[in-house]
């Protein structure tokens, strides 16, 4: 893992059998927040595209990845929750399903 990865979060690597009897890989990814961050969806889709890249430096096939932020902060989570919610344009634009609709929990 890149050293900018390896320093702002935690991944684990699971090995799992799919319904059809494939075997297949699902990177954890965590990362830790104690205060709400306006860009955390696009610092996770950041960590996201550079592990893909580093698998595929290391000749590993890309991998679904469940991103994971753990809020653990006084006040509510009021930032963005997804990309879409940064990016700014045209509501019919945006709702659009050829949009991007990575999102992730909190």
């Amino acid at each position: 893992m890149d050293q900018t990865l390896r320093s702002s979060h935690t991944d684990l690597v699971f090995e799992t059998q799919l319904a059809n009897g494939a075997e297949a890989f699902v990177v954890l990814l965590l990362e830790h927040k104690s205060s709400p961050d306006e860009l955390t969806a696009f610092q996770v889709l950041r960590y996201i595209v550079r592990l893909g890249e580093e698998r595929l430096r290391n000749k590993q096939p890309l991998c679904p990845v469940l991103p994971i932020v753990l809020y653990h902060g006084p006040r509510p989570w009021n930032a963005a929750r997804s990309v879409r919610e940064l990016v700014g344009g045209p509501a019919a634009f945006l709702n659009s399903s050829r949009t991007s609709r990575c999102r992730w929990s909190i």
